[in-house]
């Protein structure tokens, strides 16, 4: 990377190393709200956090809803469970999201190479 270049968001793998030491920073980048439908959990809205760039930058827009990660169900409440006991390990990340009715794969790498 150039010298000069300024970035708005950290570069991958330093986000990578940042959310692995500290997994709750997540919500720095990030605001997750679980979506309630006839009381049972639909998925999780997803919404820009305090830094909105990273957020952007994945691919994700203001309002989707995640609806599956790693082809684990977030609906399903031990799916869920072990989507977020998975999540420090990954590198790879695919979530699912719904936007605009549709079913959209969103591909995050957070390798630290």
């Amino acid at each position: 990377p150039a010298a000069g270049k300024n970035s708005a968001a950290p570069p991958a793998r330093q986000l990578a190393q940042e959310l692995r030491a500290q997994p709750q920073n997540i919500l720095h980048y990030l605001n997750i709200s679980p979506v309630m439908v006839n009381d049972k959990l639909s998925g999780y809205r997803l919404n820009p956090g305090k830094d909105p760039a990273l957020f952007r930058q994945a691919g994700l827009k203001e309002n989707d809803l995640a609806i599956a990660l790693n082809g684990l169900d977030l609906r399903d409440k031990e799916q869920s469970r072990q989507a977020l006991a998975q999540l420090p390990e990954l590198t790879e990340i695919t979530l699912t999201v719904e936007r605009d009715g549709q079913k959209q794969d969103i591909y995050l790498a957070l390798r630290d190479e």
